[in-house]
Formats: C-alpha cells, sequence, structure tokens
C-alpha cells in the first residue's frame, strides 16, 4: 500500500498576477512516497487451499461430491461448458437433499409436492427459477440417488416410495 504526502505549494510572486484576477489559492500537489516501516508485514496473507479435482468449488463436503463429480465429468466428457450459475444450483439442490429429503422404507412422498418444495427451497437463493434441474431431472436424480421407481397412486398421483420429506425437524 502506497502512502501519499500532501505538499502545498505557495502562492506565485503579486507581479505575476492578472489584475483582474483574484489570488490564486495554494495548490495542493500529491507526492507518492513509499510504504512506511513495517506497513508491509500488516497485509493479511491468502492462502489458496490445493484442489483434489479443477472445476468442483471448495464448499462442497465429501459426502456431496458424487452426484457433482458424475455430473463434472459427463459435462467435461461430452465438451459441455459449466457455468458458475449452474454450480450455484447444483450446491443449492446437495443443499436442499441433506437438509429436506431422507430414504424411509415405510413412507412414500408424491412427486409434484417434493418438486414444489425444491422450487420453494431455491427461489430465493437463486432469485430465479432453477434452470438447470427442472422437474424432469428433478425426478431422475432422484430415481438414481435414491435408487427408486416412481409409483402410481389413486389418490395422490406419482409417488416416490422409500422417500420422506422433512420439515423444520419434521417429516411429511
Amino acid at each position: 500500500m502506497k502512502v501519499r504526502q500532501l505538499v502545498i505549494i505557495p502562492d506565485l510572486p503579486s507581479g505575476s498576477m492578472n489584475s483582474l484576477s483574484a489570488p490564486a489559492p495554494p495548490v495542493a500537489r500529491i507526492d507518492p512516497c513509499s510504504d512506511p516501516p513495517d506497513r508491509a508485514d500488516r497485509s493479511p496473507r491468502v492462502v489458496i487451499p490445493d484442489r483434489t479435482e479443477p472445476g468442483i468449488p471448495d464448499f462442497f463436503d465429501a459426502a456431496t461430491r458424487t452426484v457433482m463429480e458424475r455430473f463434472h465429468e459427463q459435462c467435461r466428457i461430452e465438451g459441455v461448458p459449466l457455468y458458475p450459475e449452474e454450480l450455484i444450483e447444483w450446491g443449492l439442490f446437495e443443499s436442499f437433499l441433506s437438509a429436506h429429503v431422507a430414504p424411509d422404507s415405510r413412507r412414500e412422498i408424491p412427486c409434484m409436492f417434493l418438486w414444489a418444495e425444491w422450487v420453494r427451497f431455491s427461489f430465493p437463493r437463486m432469485r430465479t427459477f432453477p434452470s438447470l434441474i427442472r422437474e424432469k431431472e428433478f425426478r431422475t436424480l432422484l430415481r438414481e440417488i435414491f435408487g427408486t421407481e416412481i409409483a402410481m397412486d389413486d389418490q395422490r398421483g406419482l409417488t416416490f416410495p422409500g422417500i420422506r420429506y422433512i420439515s423444520n425437524g419434521r417429516s411429511a
């Protein structure tokens, strides 16, 4: 960080002024100066952690890397570029699953209910409708992650058997 000094230059002699003009105010000039001693030692040191695989943000923990790594690998193989917004949406999806969805062999949840909860969870955080994980992708991912198939219930429509929704510590 450079420290600058303010130097005031005195007025010009009175003989060099125009008679119609007022006396010139003092002129300020900023001179560059070197850093004061011991000032350079106070700057915070930035340590960049080593990444195990490029392209996956560090904020994803090890438990959520399996789906992310598969998605990243598939995009890399197909030559599809990844954008930061997509990675943010993937991170939110992983957060949603870990906080609100759990396996349960005795329960089932309607597909549209779980989809609506995903949209309600992601919309305020992304300030837009999910663009990467739409309804069809959502169903496919849940089937892959939880190893379940979609069942038909006469009263509630399509359901995910073996999955429960957790809301504020309670399950639906």
